[in-house]
């Protein structure tokens, strides 16, 4: 049976450098039969353990559509991973073109996070994305948008309302609903697995899913830290009603292509609860691999995330 080819958009990202070493070892395993990591500073350093076991390291310029078509000829499957700065949104138009114009047969848009289609709350980012989605599907591509949930490694900071340093976490409503949680370690893993099922029978994939690592209640989240610092938490509960009169008083000052306050109402509201998802679809009885749970990290930090300084 043949393997795809693959091209990763935005290889050292936030999310690129977490996948690219999966699909560097998969290539080395001929699950897959090429790897090209498409980015706009191909001599860095950053790549060259992914160089030197084969991968093919492509300078990209999005305003040169017969260059972006060439280096996408030949190539089955493309993963964005690309960022929201700059000319994003022009950027993404001219990379889902060239797919067209290559006959790029799957393609994974530069999703990693909220499923957007579960929440009544508006956000251009969501707008955004979702007439994406439906253009590359237009285009005749096998649209894949993977939804994780947040990122276990980088969330449980001040930043989303967790400060470690004065042992508060400040939460909109209860705490009760369930919050999806991605570990960085499970991202390369769960898109190989979505990408070679969508390869070898496209038809039992679908075209939105949404996986986790772990899938509890802030409130759960909090007795593992606890447990595992030996430190009381204290949970401070903001009414939804207020949450959302602070939202609306700084929404316009919030840079569109970030969300902000706004994943604390979507906490609130359910958006992050994935009980209903395809895990099983892309790696049944976790045959593949084992999926990471708060637990795992909660030992790795001593049950202190982010005690004295911030990922963001």
């Amino acid at each position: 049976m043949s393997v795809p080819s693959v091209a990763i958009f935005g290889p050292h990202g936030f999310i690129g450098k977490e996948i690219v070493p999966t699909f560097v070892e998969a290539l080395s395993k001929k699950e897959i039969s090429s790897l090209k990591l498409l980015t706009r500073n191909p001599t860095s350093s950053v790549y060259n353990t992914a160089r030197s076991r084969g991968a093919s390291i492509c300078p990209v310029a999005f305003s040169d559509r017969p260059a972006l078509r060439r280096l996408l000829e030949g190539v089955d499957v493309v993963i964005s991973c690309m960022g929201t700065s700059g000319n994003y949104k022009e950027n993404k138009k001219e990379l889902v073109d060239a797919c067209a114009e290559a006959k790029v047969k799957i393609y994974l848009p530069s999703e990693w996070g909220t499923d957007h289609r579960q929440t009544h709350y508006h956000h251009p980012m969501f707008t955004s994305k979702q007439e994406h989605h439906s253009y590359a599907e237009k285009l005749g591509l096998k649209t894949i948008a993977l939804y994780t949930g947040l990122i276990m490694e980088t969330s449980f900071c001040k930043w989303l309302g967790f400060d470690t340093k004065d042992r508060t976490w400040n939460i909109v409503e209860s705490g009760n609903r369930l919050v999806a949680m991605t570990s960085q370690k499970d991202l390369g893993p769960a898109t190989l697995r979505t990408i070679l099922l969508a390869y070898s029978t496209p038809e039992k994939c679908p075209s939105h899913i949404r996986i986790y690592s772990d899938n509890r209640s802030i409130r759960d989240y909090q007795a593992i830290f606890e447990s595992e610092s030996k430190e009381k938490l204290k949970l401070n509960c903001i009414s939804l009603r207020d949450a959302e009169t602070d939202y609306e008083r700084i929404k316009a000052s919030i840079p569109p292509n970030k969300l902000g306050p706004l994943i604390n109402l979507l906490f609130a509201d359910g958006t992050f609860d994935h009980t209903s998802n395809e895990r099983e679809i892309i790696n049944p009885g976790q045959h593949y691999f084992q999926w990471r749970s708060v637990d795992n990290y909660a030992k790795e930090v001593n049950g202190l995330p982010w005690e004295n300084e911030s990922p963001w």
